[in-house]
């Protein structure tokens, strides 16, 4: 029961909404958008390297210090 616990609170805390902020972080580094066919806002065309190697491992070694704080207390 533990382990089934365990797991739903990982995958409902870690695995649904990761994907939305790496998302959001790494939409923020785009330098040059491309355009759909209808006008919208397409794939990014260019990203800011530097500033995406900072926020992408930023966000990760945010994430493992609140993990680890979590762990020691």
């Amino acid at each position: 029961l533990a382990v089934g616990i365990h797991t739903l609170a990982t995958r409902t805390l870690a695995g649904i909404p990761a994907p939305i902020y790496f998302g959001a972080i790494i939409d923020t580094t785009c330098l040059k958008w491309g355009y759909n066919t209808c006008g919208g806002k397409g794939a990014c065309r260019i990203y800011n390297t530097s500033a995406y190697r900072v926020f992408y491992l930023g966000l990760t070694l945010g994430l493992r210090a609140v993990s680890f704080f979590f762990c020691i207390w």
